[in-house]
C-alpha cells in the first residue's frame, strides 16, 4: 500500500493489538499519523501496522464524531478548571443532545454542537453547558469524542 493523506484504511492499534477502520492523517517517515474513525482518537503506527480497506467498510458511517458543548467558548483553561469540568461529568449518566447551532470545522473535522445533561438519581436533570457559561470567556472544553454505540441515549434538539 502506497499511503496517502486522507486515505482510508485498516489500522492495527498498538495498544490492544486490534485492526480499526482508520484515515492516515500524515506521513512522517516511518511512520503514519491515523485517525481511528470509530473510536476517535488519532495515533502514530508503523507503516506496516496499516493497510489497505476494503471498498465495503468505506461505505460505512464513522461512529466517532469530534463534539464541543454548546454555548461554552473554548480558549485557555487552568488545572482547577479542568478539575471542576471533571467533577461535574466524572462517573455521572450523562446524554448528549445534538443542538441546533452549526457545526465547527476545526483541525479537518467537523466538531458538533452538543448540550451535555447530567440525570441524577433522584430525578434532577443538570445541563452541564449552563454550570460552565460562568466560565464561558475563560474555560477551554476539551473536544470530546463520542463513540455512538455506547451511547444510551442521543437525541436531536
Amino acid at each position: 500500500m502506497v499511503p496517502r493523506k486522507n486515505a482510508p484504511c485498516i489500522v492495527k492499534c498498538s495498544v490492544d493489538g486490534r485492526w480499526y477502520r482508520g484515515q492516515i492523517t500524515d506521513i512522517c517517515g516511518a511512520e503514519l499519523e491515523v485517525h481511528y474513525v470509530d473510536v476517535g482518537n488519532t495515533q502514530r503506527v508503523p507503516r506496516n501496522y496499516v493497510k489497505p480497506i476494503q471498498q465495503k467498510l468505506t461505505q460505512l458511517f464513522p461512529l466517532a464524531h469530534l463534539c464541543y458543548l454548546h454555548g461554552v467558548s473554548i480558549v485557555a483553561w487552568t488545572p482547577d478548571e479542568k478539575t471542576y469540568f471533571e467533577n461535574l461529568t466524572k462517573d455521572k449518566r450523562l446524554t448528549a443532545t445534538f443542538s441546533k447551532a452549526k457545526c465547527k470545522f476545526q483541525s479537518g473535522h467537523l466538531n458538533y454542537p452538543i448540550i451535555l445533561v447530567d440525570h441524577r438519581s433522584d430525578g434532577v436533570r443538570i445541563v452541564i453547558n449552563e454550570l460552565l457559561k460562568d466560565f464561558r470567556d475563560k474555560l477551554v472544553i476539551p473536544q470530546l469524542i463520542f463513540s455512538f454505540p455506547l451511547l444510551n441515549c442521543i437525541s436531536f434538539q
